[in-house]
C-alpha cells in the first residue's frame, strides 16, 4: 500500500511542476485567485486521494482475508 501511496503523491507533484513549467498555474493566478488557495486546493486533493487509496487498499485486504479464512474454515485448512 505504501509505495501505491508514494507513487500516487510523486505523479501529484510532477503534475504540480508540469503546470507551473507550462504557465498554467500563471494563467490561472491571473484570475482572483491566491497563491495559498491554489496551493491548499492541490494539497487537499492530494490528500483525499491518498484517503481514497489507503481506504479502497484496507477494504480489499479486508475482504480477502475473510474470503480466504472462509475457504479455509469451510475445507477443514488450518493456517
Amino acid at each position: 500500500m505504501i509505495p501505491l501511496i508514494a507513487g500516487y503523491v510523486v505523479s501529484q507533484a510532477t503534475k504540480w511542476t508540469a503546470d507551473f513549467t507550462a504557465g498554467r498555474v500563471g494563467m490561472l493566478l491571473t484570475a482572483p485567485v491566491s497563491w495559498a488557495r491554489v496551493l491548499l486546493t492541490r494539497i487537499s486533493i492530494t490528500v483525499l486521494g491518498t484517503a481514497v487509496i489507503a481506504a479502497a487498499s484496507i477494504a480489499t485486504m479486508t475482504i480477502g482475508a475473510s474470503i480466504v479464512q472462509r475457504f479455509r474454515c469451510s475445507t477443514g485448512r488450518s493456517g
